[in-house]
């Protein structure tokens, strides 16, 4: 476990807030505990939409935007449960499947852990001081301070502004080098085109492919497993049939399964057996 993020974690559950445009809430449903790239929060009722920053407070109509290549993990406050919604989706808290789930045993902490590649991890790992220091930079009263207390606070964002880029530097030069993907094989037969979209998405250029019963058994069965694990609710939530998308990010296999329900293992396992490209493959799977 990455010592860096548990104590920033775990000082407080839930994170420090970090005030939103508009003003205090009340009743939130849910924060933003970790964000990556371009995710922006769209309260509706004509406010202007806004960036997502990590230990934002979130309300129930929130329509939290996910752009592409962006990702970003919250914790529902009522139960304490980690969700992770990934590039090319949009979709509102109150639509979160484990929204009224049972309370989460284990801690945030250690959700994330099993949400993240290994690189999102370092990635993570490395700026989450420099989150910590733009929190505290962003809530200084610096307009009603004295000239000597604005001054200090300047300086003090300049330093965190500072680290950001040493980070990135960082960050970039650590980073192992990219290997070029060789064309990417036919789908066996009944797997979904890779598309760009996936459950809840923006529209995609084509649609997921049904299996044949003969195909999808194994990947069927894992599913199945899973959703049954959580409960007739969260089932009467998905319908008939639940939307699994699979891509390969940072040489690891990340799986979306519809509104933010966490991907079994063994989902992991069945695309990694047949291969992917960095595009969502979307298959569609019964449920019964």
């Amino acid at each position: 476990m990455f010592l860096a993020l548990t104590l920033w974690v775990a000082s407080a559950l839930p994170v420090a807030e970090v005030p939103r445009p508009g003003g205090p809430i009340t009743d939130p449903a849910a924060q933003v505990l970790v964000t990556e790239n371009a995710v922006t929060i769209d309260p509706g009722g004509g406010q202007k939409p806004f960036t997502a920053l990590n230990g934002m407070l979130l309300l129930r109509n929130d329509l939290v935007v996910v752009g592409p290549g962006a990702w970003v993990a919250l914790v529902i406050l009522g139960n304490e449960h980690v969700v992770r919604l990934d590039d090319d989706l949009a979709l509102r808290v109150s639509d979160l499947a484990l929204l009224n789930a049972p309370k989460q045993t284990r801690s945030p902490v250690q959700q994330l852990d099993t949400l993240l590649t290994r690189q999102e991890r370092q990635r993570t790992e490395r700026l989450i001081g420099w989150h910590a220091s733009q929190t505290a930079a962003n809530t200084q009263p610096v307009k009603a301070a004295p000239r000597e207390e604005a001054s200090k606070a300047k300086v003090k964002l300049q330093a965190a502004e500072s680290q950001k880029r040493n980070d990135d530097d960082l960050i970039e030069r650590d980073a192992p080098q990219k290997e070029v993907a060789p064309a990417p094989s036919p789908p066996p037969p009944g797997m979904g085109p890779a598309t760009g979209g996936g459950s809840n998405a923006r529209p995609s250029p084509k649609p997921a492919s049904p299996m044949p019963p003969s195909v999808d058994a194994e990947l069927s069965a894992c599913v199945e497993s899973a959703v049954s694990a959580w409960g007739a609710e969260v089932k009467a939530k998905l319908g008939k049939s639940v939307l699994v998308s699979a891509k390969l990010r940072d040489g690891e296999v990340v799986v979306r399964l519809p509104l933010g329900l966490p991907a079994p293992a063994c989902a992991a396992a069945y695309f990694k057996q047949r291969g992917l490209s960095a595009s969502w493959t979307n298959v569609a799977v019964p449920l019964k």
